[in-house]
């Protein structure tokens, strides 16, 4: 299958770029700055330049793309409009598939982060969350799924991780953290297999 990747010069982004690489997939890497992927080349991989502002050129970045999945994000105090123009970009290329990263304990999971972290988190995120949510929105109404993930730490696999339906995820009493690595093989495996629907997953442990 021929994957495209947003967000494909983040921490994140890197990893799906290579485990779909490592899974058989072409690639298509969409990236505001191709320079940042010059270490990763392949004979599979295509890196395509590309702005969700100026997103006219999106269409033949994924022309015959099976799946799209992206870790699109923004930094800390950085444009959260980025993540709305995201995903006003992708949902108008209508592919088969795309699998959009989010954050367990906002929009859909509201509340699942726990007692103890929903209010920090509504607190660090405070003005990301309405940006998230929209984009979120955005895509399941194009048929995407997302995907929540807790905190992200490591990037090396773990294993113990499988995406359930968020109705039926069950917050354990520690909110959790799962490895970048493990958030990019589950990503790229729902890209091929289309478990979900236009619905919200969630990592969660084995």
């Amino acid at each position: 299958m021929k994957i495209a990747v947003l967000g494909s010069t983040g921490k994140t982004g890197r990893l799906l770029v290579s485990e779909a690489l490592r899974q058989g997939h072409d690639v298509v890497a969409i990236a505001r700055t191709p320079a940042k992927l010059v270490d990763l080349e392949h004979e599979r991989l295509t890196v395509i330049a590309a702005d969700v502002f100026a997103p006219a050129g999106f269409a033949a970045a994924t022309q015959d793309a099976g799946a799209l999945v992206s870790a699109l994000g923004t930094a800390r105090g950085g444009d959260v409009t980025t993540l709305t123009a995201g995903a006003d970009a992708v949902a108008a290329l209508r592919l088969p598939k795309v699998v959009w990263l989010g954050s367990l304990g906002l929009g859909a999971t509201g509340g699942s982060a726990g007692p103890l972290f929903t209010p920090l988190f509504n607190l660090v995120l405070r003005k990301e969350i309405p940006a998230k949510t929209a984009a979120e929105n955005t895509i399941r109404a194009a048929g995407g799924t997302v995907v929540h993930a807790p905190i992200l730490g490591g990037n090396e696999p773990k294993g113990t991780f499988e995406l359930v339906p968020a109705a039926t995820y069950r917050p354990p009493l520690m909110f959790p953290t799962i490895t970048r690595a493990d958030v990019a093989a589950l990503m790229i495996e729902e890209a091929a297999k289309s478990r979900f629907g236009n619905e919200t997953a969630v990592f969660a442990r084995r």
